[in-house]
C-alpha cells in the first residue's frame, strides 16, 4: 500500500471520527493521546476478533467444545482409559463429561441426544444409530485373599457353586446380575446374588473382607484392594466384547475425532 494511500485513508478516518489522530508539524506527524487510546482499543479488538475466528474454526474442527459419554467400564485401565487419555492429551480444549451408567440407558441416552456416544458391552443394535466393536476383555473374579481359590491360576463356573455374588445396584451391576444367571444356571445351580448399593470400589472392598466375590473385567484389575486378589476366569473363550454406539445424525464436530483415534488405536 502506498504512502499517498494511506495518508488518504487516516484523512477519511479522521474526518468520519470528527477528531485529529496526529499531531502535523514540520518534524513530521505523531499520534494524538486520543490516537493513542483508539489505536490500542483497535489492536485489542482485532486480537478479540482473530481469536473469537481460531476459536469457531477449531470448533468446527472438533478441537473446542464437549463430548458427552456413557460408560460401564472401569477407567482404572485398558483400551478406554488409554483411548480418554490419549484424546485429553491431543484436544486439551474438549471438555469430556462421562457418565456412567448402564448400556441400555448409555445407548437410550445416544438415541435421545444426551450422549455424544456410549462405551458398552456387547455390539447392540439400536435405531438411528451405529454401533462399532472396539475391544474384548477377560472376566475376572475379585475374591479375598484368604478365600479358598485366592491362589487358583484360574477358576472355573463349577468351582463357584454355592459361593455368594456381590454386585451393585446401578452401573454394570444388572448386567453382571443377568450374566451370572445365565452362566451358572447353565452349570446346574442357581446363584445367589447380593445387591448392594454401593459403586464399584465398594463392592471390591466387600469382597476383600470375604462378603462374597465379585466379577468384573481385565480394565479393573490395575487398581491394589487390600485384602483383594483377582483370579481370572478359566477358559480364553470367556471374553466380554465391548462397542461405541452413536446416533446418525449426531452432529458433533468431536466425535468423529474420538471415533478415529479408537480405530487407530484399535
Amino acid at each position: 500500500m502506498s504512502q499517498s494511500t494511506v495518508s488518504r485513508r487516516i484523512e477519511i478516518l479522521e474526518r468520519r471520527l470528527g477528531t485529529p489522530l496526529f499531531d502535523r508539524g514540520r518534524m513530521g506527524a505523531k499520534p494524538t493521546p486520543s490516537a493513542e487510546r483508539f489505536f490500542r482499543e483497535a489492536e485489542a479488538g482485532a486480537t478479540r476478533l482473530i481469536n473469537a475466528v481460531n476459536d469457531l474454526n477449531m470448533a468446527k474442527r472438533g478441537q473446542v467444545g464437549e463430548l458427552r459419554i456413557a460408560l460401564m467400564a472401569s477407567l482404572a485401565g485398558g483400551f478406554l482409559a488409554e483411548l480418554l487419555h490419549t484424546f485429553h492429551l491431543q484436544y486439551p480444549d474438549v471438555d469430556i463429561q462421562i457418565e456412567e451408567t448402564t448400556s441400555g440407558a448409555g445407548a437410550a441416552g445416544v438415541s435421545s441426544g444426551r450422549f455424544d456416544a456410549a462405551f458398552v458391552p456387547g455390539e447392540p443394535s439400536v435405531q438411528g444409530c451405529q454401533t462399532e466393536l472396539f475391544w474384548d476383555e477377560r472376566i475376572y473374579f475379585g475374591i479375598a485373599e484368604s478365600h479358598r481359590l485366592a491362589n487358583a491360576s484360574s477358576i472355573s463356573w463349577v468351582d463357584l457353586a454355592g459361593e455368594t455374588f456381590l454386585v451393585t445396584a446401578d452401573g454394570a451391576g444388572p448386567e453382571i446380575e443377568a450374566y451370572l444367571l445365565r452362566q451358572l444356571s447353565t452349570s446346574g445351580f442357581r446363584p445367589y446374588i447380593a445387591v448392594h448399593q454401593v459403586g464399584r470400589e465398594n463392592i471390591f472392598n466387600l469382597a476383600a473382607k470375604g462378603f462374597g466375590i465379585t466379577l468384573t473385567t481385565e480394565s479393573s484389575i490395575g487398581v491394589v484392594y487390600p485384602g483383594l486378589t483377582f483370579v481370572a476366569l478359566e477358559g480364553l473363550n470367556h471374553m466380554v466384547p465391548s462397542s461405541v454406539v452413536w446416533s446418525l445424525g449426531n452432529r458433533n464436530p468431536a466425535l468423529p475425532l474420538l471415533l478415529g483415534l479408537a480405530r487407530r488405536r484399535r
